[in-house]
């Protein structure tokens, strides 16, 4: 059962793959927006579902949650070298956005 299960997520890798190089780009061409964000945090939930994370979550946010870990701790160090206390802000804003939704906008 584990081998199809491990089929399952690289083939939805693959899949996903070939549709992220093409569209990001893109995006990154296009006006800032809402839209163009959204999509993009979309694709990058996309990728930390396949990775068995929680699908609502980012890449980056898990990635501080988990940095504990060693692997994930090198994931915040690169990701903190692009763009300075990324994955700790990434986190933050996913708190927020989670209590507006349980408790309603201010």
């Amino acid at each position: 059962m584990r081998l199809v299960d491990n089929l399952v997520v690289w083939g939805g890798v693959a899949l996903c793959l070939i549709p992220t190089v093409l569209i990001v780009p893109v995006l990154l061409l296009l006006p800032g927006g809402n839209t163009t964000r959204n999509i993009l945090i979309g694709i990058d939930q996309l990728w930390n579902a396949l990775a068995r994370g929680n699908p609502t979550q980012t890449i980056s946010a898990r990635a501080w949650m988990s940095r504990g870990d060693a692997r994930w701790m090198l994931l915040v160090k690169i990701l903190d070298q692009i763009q300075p206390d990324h994955c700790r802000q990434a986190f933050l804003n996913e708190v927020a956005a989670a209590k507006r939704l349980v408790y309603g906008p201010k």
